[in-house]
């Protein structure tokens, strides 16, 4: 069985279905021309290429897709194909607020629980130190 190296380090197994609905996305998305054999094809052909590998990254098989949908003349999808994968990059880059909330939330944020010893880091006003947040408390 192959195995998938995701983004966040973790492992899965290869699943092909996840490229051809991928591809058959990018299609419908792309030219408009929706060719599901294709997709299919181009992900048989990524799966027989990889029989001979234990571990491959996701990177490696966007490229593969993208490489693919090239040589089986699929130019139109393949712009589509690389667009999604770069805006949706950038969405991960920048979704860092979710986590900064969150960590003051569950008071998992180090810094900010330690921020002022004089004030107790249970209440939210204290973390973030601003008077709109203890002015929002007051009127709730």
């Amino acid at each position: 069985m192959i195995r998938v190296i995701k983004r966040d380090c973790s492992i899965s197994d290869f699943n092909k279905d996840k490229i051809t609905i991928a591809i058959e996305k990018a299609m419908k998305n792309g030219s408009g021309i929706y060719e599901p054999q294709i997709a299919k094809n181009i992900s048989d052909d990524i799966e027989n290429e990889l029989k001979e590998v234990a571990e491959v990254s996701i990177y490696k098989i966007e490229e593969m897709v993208f490489d693919k949908l090239v040589e089986y003349n699929q130019k139109e999808t393949a712009r589509a194909y690389e667009s999604y994968r770069t805006v949706r990059e950038m969405q991960r880059k920048e979704n860092t607020t979710d986590d900064s909330i969150e960590g003051l939330i569950k008071r998992t944020n180090k810094s900010v629980l330690k921020e002022n010893s004089n004030k107790s880091a249970n209440v939210a006003c204290t973390q973030r130190d601003c008077a709109t947040c203890c002015n929002l408390k007051r009127i709730a």
